[in-house]
């Protein structure tokens, strides 16, 4: 499982998110890949310094590329780097805590389930998607 944010300006909310990622859910193994779009409110200290202490892959932009890019940035790392290719990413937005540390167990059951390629919570619904097959 891998988790891609982007994150521009929001320093004390992506930190609560990497706090909740670590200390409230309940998963292994969990890799969290953070893009910063060329913060200028300390973000790119807190994330470096989570990077060095393992907690993140920390990709750094000098300037704001914008949101869809910066995923899609992340999501490349995560196709180009060495290693097996999860099999699940969380796109997350920078601005998220997790408050439950089953977040991802009934999503997760379900999807594999029900051959889902793509999860989401959409206000009461199964937040699955299926594929068609």
């Amino acid at each position: 499982m891998a988790v891609v944010t982007v994150s521009y300006n929001t320093k004390e909310l992506t930190a609560l998110l990497h706090w909740s990622l670590r200390t409230v859910l309940d998963w292994p193994a969990l890799e969290v890949v953070v893009v910063d779009n060329g913060s200028k409110d300390g973000s790119a200290q807190l994330l470096a310094e989570a990077e060095d202490a393992g907690m993140c892959v920390y990709i750094a932009n000098e300037a704001n590329r914008m949101h869809g890019p910066g995923l899609n940035q992340g999501i490349s790392w995560l196709a180009s780097r060495s290693g097996q290719l999860p099999t699940w990413i969380w796109v997350l937005d920078s601005d998220v805590a997790i408050a439950s540390p089953d977040a991802l167990t009934v999503p997760l059951a379900l999807a594999e389930r029900e051959s889902a390629a793509l999860l989401g919570d959409h206000g009461g619904t199964n937040g699955t998607r299926s594929n068609g097959s």
